[in-house]
């Protein structure tokens, strides 16, 4: 009886899985971005689609729950969103996704950071990074490029 009853479950499962118009729903449902790869706070349109009808869709970038935007698909499932590639991502690939919020479906995409708004070589360090209204801080820095170099260092008291 046992052995009956699982082969007729697992012949219904097999029946509806290839029965006409069956498809899963992780099939039907897509991202894409527009750029796909920039620097930081490069402007990305992050479009998707197979989401349920008037879904809320949370984006994320690196993680699901490090939100960069939100969306509200369409009667058809459809949404389209922009957000700015966060600044200090590194220069790598990075996991953009678009999770539904009553389906739950996730999808990913890979946005390509290829600057991180480091120009030339510049940098800035300020130390301490913090402190009192009396306390001390300095600058340095160091920019350079091919035609010119320059070198700055800065104390102030308040």
């Amino acid at each position: 009886m046992r052995t009956t009853l699982r082969g007729l479950v697992t012949l219904g499962t097999v029946l509806a899985l290839f029965a006409p118009g069956a498809q899963t729903a992780a099939a039907a449902v897509s991202l894409s971005l527009n750029p796909s790869s920039g620097g930081t706070g490069t402007g990305v349109t992050v479009s998707g689609s197979g989401f349920g009808a008037n879904e809320g869709v949370i984006v994320g970038w690196d993680q699901a729950r490090h939100q960069v935007t939100t969306a509200t698909a369409d009667g058809n499932g459809n949404f389209s969103a922009s957000f700015a590639v966060p600044n200090g991502s590194s220069v790598a690939n990075h996991t953009v996704f678009a999770t539904g919020l009553s389906s739950h479906f996730v999808v990913t995409s890979t946005f390509n950071v290829t600057s991180n708004g480091n120009v030339g070589g510049a940098n800035l360090a300020l130390r301490p990074d913090s402190g009192g209204r009396a306390a001390r801080s300095a600058s340095m820095g160091r920019a350079s490029a091919p035609t010119n170099r320059s070198t700055w260092r800065s104390t102030a008291a308040a």
